[in-house]
């Protein structure tokens, strides 16, 4: 697997140069910009197309009083840990009705409210959960269908955003078996898109599937295979556990890359001292233990490792990524050689864009599957 090592190793080849703490993070720099590079090149590499789901929650049915002077909205019974990402239904009242805040564990108000004049009390009153926040890695979404019991059966509308919040104020409150969904920027969390959904209110919650473009994380650049936690003590291993001695093991390890070497860190596959052992890390216990996702047999003395972030590109895009690497190298330490270095870039990237038009995209079903005739991005 392709890793934030090799990619270091590589530029430190081509810039003939050894690997000190200032010129590392340049290098770091250098490689952060070529992911985001190649995640762009190309409005939607199949490759980066994958088949994601999540389980909508069921609706709580409660009884409450709603105060119009406030939008307060006190209920009977202790709401639900997704509350504050919650819509809410009023017996009688036409509308869902967004939560603002949850006041306590059986108070909330709510960011608009039914045009009543006095307090609607002791009303039938519905919560679902509204948003759903979609991986980090997320940025469009290009089909969408949902299942109960593995079956497709119900029907999704898929709106704009504008649509989805018109579709708010004027919702009937009575139960039906329709989710109402958009996808749009989180009013939560910085960059990261959401399905927004409205319902059911009633009818088994089900699951939501749906294709996504994902791209590229520069934000695991850190663990290089060359800072001094990805590499520091020595190990022993016993199946697919690693036990460390003088070893900083943190939970940010998850799904790195783990290298296995003899008395020297070992370098990356194309290195003068390639790994014996790869293996991704499947847990972090504490900062002397970690788990792989399969054993290394036979057991392993005290040896010595490094741990660094993949970049899960194809291997048609291996050399893409690395000519990529080299432009943004050179427009740092040797600008005369910018503009060859960007003629073989983009020739790299040309023969990477062919190979990538044969790569199969995930499956569906297309009976279920409703078109997003939208794309949402996330805004740079």
């Amino acid at each position: 697997m392709f890793t934030v090592q090799d990619a270091i190793e590589h530029l430190l080849f081509v810039t003939d140069s050894v690997p000190s703490e200032a010129h590392l993070g340049r290098l770091r720099s250098c490689v952060s910009n070529a992911m985001r590079a190649i995640a762009t090149a190309k409005s939607k590499w199949r490759y980066f197309q994958v088949r994601r789901s999540f389980d909508l929650e069921p609706a709580v049915t409660t009884t409450g009083t709603f105060d119009p002077s406030d939008l307060s909205l006190a209920v009977s019974d202790t709401l639900p840990s997704w509350a504050e990402r919650a819509n809410v239904v009023i017996a009688g009242q036409r509308g869902h009705f967004p939560v603002a805040s949850v006041e306590t564990t059986t108070s909330l108000k709510l960011s608009y409210g039914p045009k009543v004049t006095s307090p609607i009390v002791l009303a039938t009153v519905r919560l679902y959960q509204a948003e759903y926040v979609l991986p980090a890695d997320t940025v469009s979404v290009s089909a969408v269908y949902r299942t109960i019991a593995g079956v497709d059966n119900g029907y999704v509308r898929l709106l704009t955003p504008q649509e989805w919040h018109r579709y708010l104020l004027l919702a009937p409150n009575y139960s039906e078996n329709t989710v109402v969904c958009t996808v749009a920027g989180s009013p939560r969390y910085l960059e990261r898109l959401s399905f927004l959904v409205a319902g059911p209110v009633s009818a088994p919650g089900g699951r939501i599937e749906y294709l996504a473009s994902r791209t590229l994380l520069p934000s695991q650049v850190v663990l290089d295979g060359f800072q001094t936690r990805c590499r520091q003590g020595t190990v022993t291993i016993a199946e697919n556990a690693v036990t460390g001695s003088g070893t900083a093991f943190t939970p940010d390890m998850v799904g790195c890359v783990f290298r296995l070497g003899n008395e020297n860190p070992p370098t990356g596959m194309a290195g003068s001292n390639p790994p014996i052992s790869e293996r991704i890390i499947t847990s972090v216990t504490d900062s002397q233990h970690l788990s792989l996702d399969s054993p290394i047999a036979p057991s392993v003395g005290t040896s010595c490792y490094t741990i660094s972030a993949p970049i899960d590109i194809a291997e048609y895009m291996v050399e893409a990524f690395t000519r990529y690497l080299e432009f943004q190298a050179w427009a740092i330490l040797n600008p005369q050689r910018v503009r060859q270095a960007a003629e073989l870039a983009h020739e790299a990237l040309r023969r990477a864009k062919a190979a990538d038009a044969a790569y199969p995209l995930p499956t569906t079903d297309e009976r279920a599957v409703h078109p997003v005739v939208h794309v949402v991005h996330v805004g740079s």
